[in-house]
């Protein structure tokens, strides 16, 4: 009887052991399938954020570029403006040159008359 006793004993044990270790293997189970749940949680909400970071980034860009281009434009603008002033100027300064031009051109004209007449009034005199 000892002996049926102790294989009894013997089974009893192992039967808990095992049940205790099956109990335990799906502890865990149900514990990992907690923490990747948890953590799929986490990786999706950090996937959020960072989403909406890079929409504001790209908004910011967006922003950014738009301030570029109308700063080039207005630069455009002014050298443009510039342009056409400088063009003016240069017109009023060449026509001012060709003013003088034709004034010099008039009065070497009217002096070289004059000394072509003295000359021809001298050999009309000797």
């Amino acid at each position: 009887m000892k002996e049926n006793l102790a294989k009894a004993t013997a089974k009893a044990i192992k039967e808990i052991t095992l049940s205790d270790i099956y109990d335990a293997i799906g502890q865990v189970k149900d514990r990992q399938e907690q923490d990747f749940r948890y953590l799929n949680q986490r990786i999706d909400t950090l996937g959020q954020k960072i989403d909406t970071e890079i929409g504001q980034v790209r908004q910011e860009i967006g922003q950014m570029n738009q301030r570029i281009d109308n700063l080039g434009t207005q630069l455009n603008q002014r050298i443009d403006n510039l342009s056409q002033k400088t063009d003016a100027q240069f017109t009023q300064v060449n026509q001012r040159i060709d003013n003088l031009s034709q004034k010099i051109d008039t009065q070497f004209a009217q002096l070289n008359q004059t000394i072509l007449q003295l000359v021809m009034s001298k050999q009309k005199e000797s």
